[in-house]
C-alpha cells in the first residue's frame, strides 16, 4: 500500500469578527510572541450563505435557519489567514471548540477551501443577525466590550 500523503503544515483559516486585522483580538492571531503567528492572506467572502449573529462584542456564524426571521443567510465577509497546523488546538481552546464553536471546512467565493469556526449551540432568541454579513459594518460593535475580555 502506498504511503498516505502528508498533511500540509499550515491551514487556511477564515475569520469574520474580532480576529480580523485591526479588530480587538487581531494580535492574538498574528502576534509572534504571545499569539498564533498567523499570516494574513487577504480579504475573503464565503461562497455559501451563512448567518452572522451579533453576540455582544463579538459575532458568531451559523448555517442559514430556514423560516427564522432574518436568518436566511448571505455571504459573510472576512479575511483568510495561513495558520500553522500545530496552533489549531490553541485556537480551538480560544474559541471554546467544540463546546461553543466547531471548526469546519467552508468554501470561499474564489472556490478555495478554508477552515472557519461556526457556532455549535442553539441560537438564543435575543441575538440579532447582522445585515450583509459584515462585522465591520456594525458601528457600535464594541459597546459591550468588557474591561478585560481575555
Amino acid at each position: 500500500m502506498p504511503p498516505r500523503p502528508r498533511e500540509p503544515d499550515t491551514v487556511r483559516l477564515f475569520v469574520y469578527g474580532t480576529l480580523m486585522s485591526g479588530e480587538v483580538s487581531a494580535a492574538l492571531l498574528t502576534g509572534r510572541r504571545d499569539g498564533f503567528g498567523a499570516r494574513r492572506l487577504g480579504p475573503a467572502t464565503t461562497a455559501e450563505p451563512f448567518v452572522l449573529w451579533r453576540v455582544g462584542w463579538y459575532p458568531a456564524m451559523t448555517p442559514p435557519r430556514p423560516g427564522a426571521a432574518g436568518a436566511a443567510g448571505c455571504a459573510v465577509h472576512g479575511e483568510v489567514f495561513e495558520v500553522e497546523r500545530a496552533v489549531l488546538p490553541a485556537l480551538d481552546a480560544y474559541e471554546d471548540a467544540p463546546r461553543l464553536y466547531q471548526r469546519r471546512t467552508i468554501t470561499l467565493q474564489d472556490g478555495s477551501a478554508a477552515e472557519a469556526y461556526l457556532w455549535a449551540q442553539p441560537v438564543p432568541t435575543e441575538w440579532t443577525p447582522i445585515d450583509g454579513g459584515d462585522w465591520r459594518a456594525v458601528a457600535d460593535r464594541y459597546a459591550d466590550l468588557p474591561d478585560d475580555p481575555w
